[in-house]
């Protein structure tokens, strides 16, 4: 027969092989077995393996650059576990499953944030998830010319610009 110890021999109970041990955290482990004879004779010498259960590391290999004006984010990220899914939180909100080729669309002009944390075929989470960070920032606008102060004109004319080469104009007279 046999007994087992996960604890350094602290405690022993009876095993058979294969043993298996399941719920494990990430950790350093060593599992010792002795044999124990039909006739009582215990093996005084305990046979002895070790190993480290380790938790999946998460990158973000890209995303939007720090600042943009683009309110669609594309992320790619990875793992040092192949076989690992992934999790995903934006702007600090609920956890949830997504891919590595990851779309976000519609974001809001402002800062955010995407937290990305593997999650090992075990269960195992990174404890240190990966982060993004950028700005989704908004076009400026610039009034170039208008009518000259004071005027005897009725009518205005006005010039603007904007730093984004694309952009669209909305006028509001007096708010």
């Amino acid at each position: 027969t046999y007994e087992c110890s996960l604890d350094g021999g602290l405690s022993w109970s009876g095993c058979e092989s294969p043993h298996v041990i399941e719920g494990l955290v990430p950790g350093n482990y060593e599992l010792q077995v002795v044999a124990t004879s039909t006739s009582g004779i215990v093996d005084t010498t305990p046979a002895s393996h070790s190993w480290t259960v380790v938790a999946p590391d998460t990158t973000i290999d890209s995303g939007p650059a720090a600042s943009t004006r683009n309110t669609v984010a594309e992320f790619r990220f990875s793992s040092t576990d192949p076989e690992a899914t992934f999790e995903c939180s934006l702007d600090s909100g609920t956890w949830g499953s997504c891919e590595s080729n990851y779309l976000i669309e519609g974001i809001a002009v402002g800062a955010h944030d995407l937290q990305v944390r593997a999650r090992s075929d075990a269960g195992t989470l990174d404890a240190s998830p990966a982060v993004h960070e950028w700005t989704v920032v908004a076009p400026s606008t610039t009034i170039d010319s208008g009518p000259e102060q004071p005027t005897w004109s009725l009518d205005g004319t006005f010039e603007f610009s904007s730093d984004e080469p694309t952009a669209t104009f909305e006028c509001s007279l007096d708010g």
